[in-house]
């Protein structure tokens, strides 16, 4: 039986599709914009964990919103991208125009991937309106991310934090997992689409939520420990 991951219409897959981006790079058209009632120190990228845990406290202690709600969200100057349910569980928005980089930031949930890009990438992404995942966009996602491990685009991205395998147990990690699976394999796979396709070894995955936990500084607020995205339930927002 062939693999679907050797479907030759992979490579016709859109991205964006007609639900919105499924991977990067995703552009910020709002790139720069501070909400009004956001501390600016707090719309950063979130590249220093304990410096932006400090500037967190400086707010909180201030009165000053560290986080950008959706309402703030929707105020932004500029239309959004839009952001698909069905995506590679990395912040996949690009932070430096002249180099393509993207940030790279693994979150703990699709809510909290949402909570991310809208406090460090205030409006790059339209708000989620309340609506289950259909079985069209599903599977435009999914065909989506296949072609974009497959071209080999995950594997050679530009992040400012690395990624490593992605979310633990997420579509970019069962599908770069698959595809190398298969290339063993499959002679003809490999001699078309290559053998490697999780990013090179010299990246380190995202540390765990444990692990995460020993970078916040005890005192003071933090922000709460991150874990791997799931995506048994794509639709939670």
């Amino acid at each position: 039986m062939t693999s679907p991951y050797a479907n030759p219409g992979i490579s016709n897959a859109a991205n964006p599709s007609r639900f919105g981006y499924h991977h990067g790079p995703i552009p910020n058209p709002n790139d720069g914009w501070v909400p009004d009632g956001m501390n600016p120190a707090c719309a950063s990228h979130m590249l220093n964990t304990n410096s932006i845990d400090a500037e967190v406290r400086e707010a909180h202690d201030a009165g000053r919103a560290y986080t950008v709600t959706t309402e703030m969200n929707a105020n932004a100057p500029n239309p959004a991208s839009n952001l698909s349910s069905i995506n590679t569980g990395v912040c996949d928005i690009v932070v430096d125009a002249a180099t393509g980089a993207m940030c790279g930031t693994v979150t703990a949930s699709q809510p909290a991937q949402r909570r991310h890009i809208r406090t460090a990438h205030a409006g790059a992404v339209t708000n989620r309106p309340r609506v289950n995942t259909t079985v069209a966009e599903e599977a435009a996602g999914k065909t989506a991310i296949q072609n974009w491990v497959r071209s080999g685009g995950w594997r050679h991205a530009n992040y400012i934090r690395e990624p490593g395998v992605g979310p633990e147990g997420g579509l970019i990690h069962t599908y770069a997992d698959g595809m190398e699976e298969l290339a063993r394999n499959d002679a003809n796979f490999a001699a078309t689409y290559g053998t490697h396709f999780h990013r090179p070894r010299s990246g380190s995955a995202p540390p765990s939520s444990r692990k995460r936990k020993n970078l916040i500084p005890r005192t003071g607020s933090a922000r709460p420990a991150q874990e791997e995205i799931k995506f048994e339930n794509p639709n939670e927002i």
